[in-house]
């Protein structure tokens, strides 16, 4: 019984020597994903209350303010999954892992697909501008039904997802010990239900991808034909040509963000659809630096779409300088303390 206490001790020691290990190796990733997702936070709320409060409510805001409001949850999904690296090959919490990347695909999968709806959206607002357009309560109810399907399509990282055992190799030395991490099931009775779970979220993605490029493909053609027409006609570049402008330069802007988002998952799938299920790769390789930043990438996608507002919006940019030089006057000689003295002593 002693010496069962002893091999237990010893192999609880080597474990936390290892995990430390993991987590100096990996540092840098969650050191970027902090700083990454504090940014990604304050930005998505910010994009959020521009759009859902400080412009005309329309089809396209009412869009744009619902996928911030995704990307801000996305953001807040990188805290778990900060804690996951941290932990890393000592992650004994069934649940929490079930429930991280259950809420993980539920938010990332909706920001997915409001992008498609968009991408729809601006095809039909250039292309067909004569035809039938969303109104705000299309949009509201569409939206509706994606988060509703796509929560539906994410219950099952109830079912794939588990603390897995792992061999975890000791530093110095030949030997191994075993480890715990959170990642998806390899155990025979899981393997197929798994690579089909895989395929499928390959297939809507690859979906999403085919209706961002061909519906853009065919607005930017539209757009570069209409820019034409205008330049011929003189007498057409006054409102039209103003209410077109403002058109394009949204549409320029989700195309961006739609871009980011494939640039963003396309290392996801080469880890998990091509090492894990072409060429076998076990767990062990997903705690690699670089299978660490790909996989956690999809997350950075909700981070960089308000820099793309900011980008490409004026009034954004315009919102949230004002906001920043508020912030920055309260904070300096009492600004605001004194401001709201004077407020009150005129009413």
């Amino acid at each position: 019984m002693g010496n069962m206490r002893n091999i237990s001790h010893v192999n609880d020691t080597l474990l936390a020597q290892s995990q430390k290990e993991v987590f100096t190796h990996l540092l840098p990733v969650i050191v970027c994903m902090a700083v990454v997702g504090v940014v990604g936070i304050l930005g998505n709320i910010f994009a959020f209350i521009f759009y859902a409060f400080k412009v005309k409510r329309t089809a396209c805001t009412v869009q744009i303010a619902c996928l911030s409001a995704v990307d801000f949850l996305v953001c807040v999904m990188i805290i778990p999954n900060i804690v996951e690296m941290a932990v890393n090959v000592k992650y004994d919490q069934p649940f929490l892992c079930k429930l991280t990347h259950f809420l993980g695909l539920w938010t990332i999968g909706s920001s997915c697909f409001i992008l498609w709806l968009i991408a729809l959206d601006r095809h039909r607002k250039i292309c067909k501008p004569f035809a039938k357009q969303m109104t705000v309560k299309s949009t509201v109810r569409a939206i509706v039904g994606l988060l509703v399907l796509v929560f539906l399509l994410s219950v099952r990282n109830f079912a794939i997802f588990d603390c897995i055992e792992i061999d975890v190799q000791i530093s110095g030395s030949n030997e191994t010990v075993r480890g715990r991490y959170c990642t998806t099931r390899a155990d025979s009775g899981y393997k197929l239900s798994v690579s089909i779970f895989h395929g499928v979220d390959f297939l809507i993605s690859l979906m999403i991808w085919l209706t961002v490029i061909v519906t853009y493909t065919h607005v930017l053609c539209t757009l570069f034909r209409m820019r034409r027409t205008f330049s011929q006609d003189k007498k057409a570049s006054g409102e039209n040509d103003a209410r077109s402008a403002t058109e394009r330069n949204i549409t320029y802007m989700m195309l961006t963000v739609s871009l980011v988002f494939v640039l963003c998952f396309f290392p996801y799938y080469v880890i998990k659809v091509v090492m894990r299920l072409a060429l076998k790769a076990g767990e062990e390789f997903e705690m690699a630096v670089g299978a660490q930043f790909a996989l956690r990438l999809v997350y950075f996608n909700s981070v960089f779409n308000p820099v793309v507002y900011c980008f490409f919006n004026p009034q954004f940019r315009h919102y949230l300088n004002n906001l920043l030089f508020r912030c920055f006057r309260c904070g300096k000689d009492n600004y605001c303390d004194t401001q709201h003295e004077t407020q009150s002593s005129l009413v």
